[in-house]
C-alpha cells in the first residue's frame, strides 16, 4: 500500500464578519457556516464567543497579533477593542 502525503490545511473562501467598527454580520445574527476564524485586533480587546452548543468563551487578544482559531462559533460579541474578523471555509 502506497503512502499518501497530506497537504496543509487551506481555505477556499474567506468572508468578512467584522472590519474595524463595522459589522458585516451583526453580533445578534448567527455566523454562517465556517471552519475557522481569522482575527486581527488593531487595539487590545476582548471578544465573547457563543459556541454551537450555547456555551460561551471569553478571549482576550493582543494588539496587531493575527490569530487563526480553528473553531466554529454561533455568535460573537466584542466587549472592547477594534477587530477585523473573517470566517474561513
Amino acid at each position: 500500500m502506497a503512502l499518501r502525503s497530506s497537504n496543509p490545511a487551506s481555505y477556499d473562501k474567506i468572508f468578512t464578519i467584522r472590519r474595524g467598527a463595522t459589522s458585516t454580520i451583526s453580533e445578534s445574527d448567527v455566523v454562517p457556516s465556517h471552519r475557522a476564524l481569522y482575527i486581527l485586533c488593531t487595539t487590545t480587546g476582548t471578544i465573547t464567543f457563543t459556541n454551537l452548543d450555547g456555551t460561551t468563551s471569553v478571549v482576550d487578544f493582543i494588539q496587531n497579533v493575527p490569530v487563526v482559531l480553528p473553531v466554529q462559533i454561533k455568535k460573537y460579541a466584542v466587549s472592547s477593542g477594534t477587530f477585523n474578523i473573517y470566517g474561513l471555509l
